[in-house]
């Protein structure tokens, strides 16, 4: 079982959302020092990078159907679910508020 470059976005996105995460978490508390619990936060960061990193070991064999379900999740993580993120909150904007 070797590395898969072909899993390498969805670590990335998996790591670029922990920090995300953690950066929303740091302006919360300094906006909300009373109420925002940050250990939390924090430990939605780490489980974040925890999935992003061990993300490629949940392929454990290489043959064509783990090969093209590793394509259709790259193909969902990466951009059919963004776009959908993208759809709905544009929605919202141009049409609720």
């Amino acid at each position: 079982m070797g590395y898969n470059i072909l899993l390498t976005p969805v670590i990335i996105i998996f790591i670029l959302n922990g920090f995300g995460q953690l950066f929303y978490a740091i302006k919360l508390k300094k906006q909300y020092p009373e109420a925002h619990n940050i250990k939390n936060s924090y430990l939605t960061f780490v489980l974040w990078i925890i999935a992003g990193l061990l993300y490629p070991l949940y392929f454990s064999s290489e043959n064509v159907q783990i090969h093209l379900f590793q394509i259709i999740s790259v193909i969902f993580i990466c951009i059919f679910t963004p776009l959908l993120i993208f759809l709905i909150l544009s929605y919202q904007f141009f049409f609720i508020t």
